[in-house]
């Protein structure tokens, strides 16, 4: 019987080897611009969610990423930035395609 490895710092390499490689195919210009809207986001949301985020992004007509994925990239990018952190706290995703699992919740750093 094969047990699952558990092994938290494996974890989370491979979790930064994803979004490196998710964020290298972006464009440069892409990336500087959503890190500019999100600064401009966090400072009129006390907390808010990257879905919060992603859905005014959307809304007023901006280019989407490459890949849904970057989303996610883009807030590590922003926290490791210095323009958001995070909560702690967690809120139900009200996207259907997220099908309501809890995402972070983050603020202005």
């Amino acid at each position: 019987m094969n047990q699952l490895a558990l092994n938290l710092a494996v974890s989370r390499a491979r979790r930064d080897a994803g979004i490196a490689r998710t964020m290298d195919a972006e464009s440069d210009a892409w990336k500087a611009s959503a890190l500019d809207g999100l600064r401009r986001y966090a400072l009129l949301h006390n907390t808010f969610t990257m879905e919060a985020f992603r859905y005014d992004w959307m809304a007023s007509g901006r280019e989407p990423p490459h890949d849904h994925h970057v989303w996610g990239g883009l807030a590590h990018a922003a926290r490791a930035a210095g323009i958001i952190e995070a909560t702690g706290d967690y809120r139900k995703a009200a996207s259907p395609g997220t099908h309501a699992h809890p995402v972070a919740v983050w603020r202005r750093a």
